[in-house]
């Protein structure tokens, strides 16, 4: 489920859902989470040019996987109504998701209506 929130000055995302992953060998247990995770992304300029980005994240495992929690925080660029380009550093503290990570994002956008 994806439900967003949008005004002037933020948008607000949250994602919930889960996974039923295929076992990694044949007689084990196969993972299955509940996720979720919120974002929030804020202009820096009244042409929304430049914008900060914020994410929390997590799974919940259902099964004997170590549980997630992941946080974003990193910046975007949009040079036109065409493109964004963007930055972000990760961190996750828990001992089951990624502990760090660095992203560059380049993303085409289209209007659909």
């Amino acid at each position: 489920m994806l439900l967003g929130w949008r005004n002037p000055q933020v948008q607000l995302v949250l994602n919930l859902g889960g996974l039923i992953d295929p076992a990694a060998e044949a007689h084990t247990p196969r993972p299955a989470a509940v996720e979720g995770g919120v974002e929030l992304n804020y202009p820096l300029d009244a042409t929304a040019r430049w914008t900060l980005t914020g994410e929390l994240s997590g799974k919940r495992y259902l099964s004997p996987d170590p549980d997630e929690l992941n946080v974003i925080f990193g910046i975007t660029w949009s040079p036109s109504d065409m493109l964004d380009l963007s930055i972000a550093a990760l961190g996750g503290p828990l001992a089951g998701g990624d502990r760090w990570g660095l992203f560059f994002g380049i993303s085409p956008r289209v209007q659909l209506w």
